[in-house]
């Protein structure tokens, strides 16, 4: 009898590239505020890309928006344009395909109708976090808590002004 062999379905690591560029697309869509954010590692499963970025958005000029800012931010992070857009126009399906990664932008309704997630449910799913900079997500926590002490003190701090301008007068 011949030898068994077992399939190694184990997908390859990102090449670097390709994590980098799906990192700036994850932040980009998470700056600007894209919901249920999902990264499906398709490498190997296809000759058109590695990774699918899926998003949901609560309109179509979310959809749009988002859009633009994530094409937008590849663009001056990388110098990169999208390879193709489709769906502008109705703005319920976008497509943009940067190569090695290919965002999906949905209205709800669509998300639900075209169930890519499910499609690619054999496929490993990355968990968006671990694509985010934490340096960056530290820092915005730390000048949002600035500021709230900051305001909080203003607030104090004119409050004592106004009462010691009273008692001096």
């Amino acid at each position: 009898m011949g030898a068994m062999y077992q399939l190694d379905t184990t997908p390859p690591p990102l090449a670097p590239s390709t994590y980098a560029l799906t990192r700036l697309v994850v932040q980009a869509a998470q700056d600007a505020k894209a919901e249920e954010l999902t990264v499906i590692d398709i490498t190997g499963r296809t000759s058109y890309c590695d990774v699918l970025v899926l998003c949901t958005c609560d309109n179509s000029r979310h959809v749009r928006a988002i859009a633009g800012q994530l094409a937008d931010a590849v663009w001056a992070a990388r110098k990169l344009r999208p390879l193709g857009t489709e769906g502008l126009q109705t703005a319920r399906w976008v497509l943009l395909d940067f190569g090695d990664v290919v965002v999906h932008i949905f209205d709800d309704v669509s998300r639900r109708y075209y169930d890519l997630d499910g499609l690619w449910l054999d496929a490993p799913q990355l968990d968006p976090d671990a694509f985010v900079d934490n340096s960056r997500v530290e820092s915005a926590d730390t000048e949002s808590a600035d500021t709230e002490s900051a305001d909080t003190e203003s607030a104090d701090s004119s409050s004592d002004d106004s009462g010691s301008d009273a008692t001096a007068s």
